[in-house]
């Protein structure tokens, strides 16, 4: 078995909480946030945190020994140790922790059936696999996570919770979709499209998720350029449906068409919103519109503009 060539360094802040400053309670404006941009934070962070696992089992395997004996190995702590490598300990028997960054990550796997074959977890992760384990981040966020993938057609569920402002918010999301294109040594051209449902909780808010999405991947690496000429780019469009209840009144969004793109070459990137319309409606008349403006989400109602991009990672 080879050395599995993602890096932990690049993925272990995949499942960071939201930011947490003190506040009594959510509000109109960061209720609206939630709304707005927790699906699709959750959605994403799940993404990378089924990654994260896959990879630190195969940097477990490896440094471990347990390759050399036909094994898997899912327990144990992974820590950086010299140059920026991770060193193993065998302990605990029970889970699998990865430190990284002032940050403990947790995983417990109950179940991983894919590729046996598969040389990386890059490789593991493109080849159908069932897979279940929980992930938490100590006293900050914690989820079961289920994914279960046919090569390309996928369904995953995540139960859990995160913290935002102190606050903590109860998760029940489900997604599923289709991806495919292709993919080599020279780049690929991945197109993906999912919904995602389900419900999100806390003081005060109740958010039932109706989201739909599509995006695209578009990336060239092939050693046969030049460092100024790789790189890749991405656009995604989400469409919006959910029903905000905060402190007892409802809020739709309706026809809320989010747009975003990300570029890199050459050492250089950037990423945001690029486009972005639509509704919110309450009491059946309209309340708000969605807008965009200086690259920035806001929704624009009588009384002002609300700044829609304040949870830590929005997308």
């Amino acid at each position: 078995m080879k050395r599995a060539p993602t890096s932990l360094l690049l993925l272990a802040l995949v499942c960071l909480p939201m930011s947490t400053h003190a506040q009594s309670g959510p509000g109109f404006e960061r209720g609206m946030q939630i709304a707005f941009g927790m699906p699709r934070i959750a959605a994403t962070n799940l993404y990378l945190s089924r990654a994260m696992v896959i990879e630190a089992v195969y940097q477990a395997t490896i440094l471990s020994g347990a390759a050399m004996m036909g094994q898997i190995r899912n327990t144990g702590t992974l820590s950086p140790g010299y140059g920026g490598a991770f060193q193993y300990a065998p302990q605990p028997s029970d889970r699998l922790v990865v430190h990284y960054a002032g940050q403990i990550h947790e995983f417990v796997v109950h179940e991983a059936v894919g590729n046996t074959q598969a040389m990386t977890s890059d490789q593991w992760l493109l080849s159908p696999h069932q897979l279940r384990y929980s992930h938490r981040l100590a006293d900050l966020a914690e989820a079961e996570i289920s994914v279960r993938f046919d090569g390309a057609s996928f369904e995953t569920e995540v139960n859990g919770w995160t913290t935002q402002w102190d606050r903590r918010y109860e998760m029940s999301l489900r997604s599923s979709g289709r991806t495919g294109g292709v993919r080599d040594l020279d780049g690929q051209d991945v197109q993906t499209t999912y919904s995602v449902a389900g419900t999100i909780e806390g003081p005060g808010l109740s958010l039932r998720v109706n989201e739909q999405h599509t995006s695209s991947l578009v990336s060239a690496q092939s050693l046969r350029m030049l460092p100024s000429q790789r790189g890749a780019a991405s656009q995604s469009t989400a469409l919006l449906s959910s029903a905000l209840t905060l402190d007892g009144e409802v809020y739709e969004l309706r026809d809320v068409r989010v747009e975003m793109g990300t570029q890199s070459r050459g050492g250089q990137s950037s990423a945001g919103t690029t486009g972005l319309q639509g509704v919110l409606v309450r009491g059946g008349a309209e309340f708000g519109r969605f807008v965009l403006q200086g690259g920035r989400p806001f929704l624009t109602t009588a009384d002002g503009s609300v700044a829609l991009d304040g949870l830590g990672g929005a997308p």
